[in-house]
């Protein structure tokens, strides 16, 4: 992952605000605070999150144990982040924050029993 943004006194900057390989495009969204967010598959096909946290800079951790088939796209739902995806069983994945709960990942596109593509 590779971020170009501009620092006062320096002009254009890049650098890798994560280690960890990716193996797809990412997808990027604003925290509440304007922070940018940005989502992966990395190459063990998990779902990655880097963000900015005050005190320890950018983190990179996993929201989702659910195996990624394609490269995520995420949404602000009101502030929010939703992040959609494809898992290894082909249907729709979506990964969102639910109080109380923590990151939650569930299939919004589950088809009844019986039924197939």
């Amino acid at each position: 992952l590779q971020q170009t943004h501009w620092v006062t006194g320096q002009g254009w900057v890049t650098d890798s605000p994560s280690g960890v390989a990716m193996a797809g495009d990412p997808s990027a969204v604003l925290d509440n605070q304007g922070n940018p967010v940005i989502y992966f598959r990395g190459t063990n096909n998990l779902l990655q999150q880097t963000h900015w946290a005050t005190g320890q800079g950018w983190v990179t951790d996993s929201p989702s144990g659910v195996a990624m088939a394609g490269n995520p796209s995420a949404v602000d739902a009101q502030g929010n982040p939703v992040i959609y995806f494809r898992g290894t069983n082909n249907l729709l994945q979506q990964t969102h924050w639910a109080t109380g709960q923590g990151w939650v990942t569930d299939s919004p596109s589950d088809l009844p029993s019986g039924v197939s593509f």
